[in-house]
């Protein structure tokens, strides 16, 4: 009788640290889901918002170019020059707002094309002007400008694309977690059908002394 309780008692021990790991595990899943969960809004969905202003900001400067190449006052070319140093400011704040967020590697690769064109676009801008002629100057801007929009455009395709994988994981991790879960609930049933058998046992064994001490 005595293995047979040793028995019990090493299921026992070997079941609850069963449930012990597993909750470890589901802690752990649980809390890589808060994390996708707030990677997919803070850095997928708000940036998606962030690149299409930025793609809008960029395609105002073709409009801002061609007033300032048509501006024959001096007036209006410096009240033009201020139109794109707000423009530029807009921009950049939101480009520094993107490039605090989670960057995958593809992210970088995009984001570094994008830091050289729009240094390309300063120098191409701060040219307009002061050197001829003045409407190759801005051309050499203007085809920029396509190049950045197709730098944000890239980056903002891969927004989706990263964020369908994070939800792909999310989904996945939850199966995992359901599942321990369960699995959680199998054991908490067998230590207690295990703990019931061992009550049952004793009591018939204490009967059963009874009954000996009788006689």
């Amino acid at each position: 009788m005595f293995k047979e309780k040793m028995k019990a008692a090493i299921i026992l021990v070997v079941l609850m640290l069963a449930i012990i790991v597993s909750n470890l595990l589901e802690k752990r899943i649980s809390n890589r889901n808060d994390f996708t969960v707030s990677s997919i809004f803070e850095d997928r969905l708000q940036p998606s918002t962030d690149l299409y202003e930025m793609r809008t900001l960029n395609e105002q400067r073709l409009f801002i170019l061609e007033e300032y190449l048509h501006a024959n006052e001096l007036g209006d070319r410096k009240r033009l020059k201020n139109k794109m140093a707000v423009n530029h400011q807009k921009f950049n704040e939101l480009l520094l707002k993107y490039k605090a967020t989670l960057l995958v590697e593809k992210e970088q690769a995009v984001l570094n094309q994008l830091n050289v064109n729009l240094n390309s676009f300063d120098h191409a801008f701060a040219e307009i002007g002061v050197s001829e002629p003045e409407e190759k100057t801005v051309q050499v801007a203007k085809s920029t400008i396509v190049l950045i929009n197709e730098n944000l455009g890239k980056l903002n395709k891969l927004q989706s694309e990263i964020g369908k994988d994070l939800l792909a994981d999310y989904k996945k991790d939850t199966y995992y977690s359901s599942f321990l879960n369960t699995f959680q609930i199998i054991l908490s049933v067998l230590i207690g059908i295990i703990i019931l058998n061992m009550v049952a046992n004793s009591s018939l064994l204490n009967k059963f002394d009874k009954k000996i001490n009788l006689n």
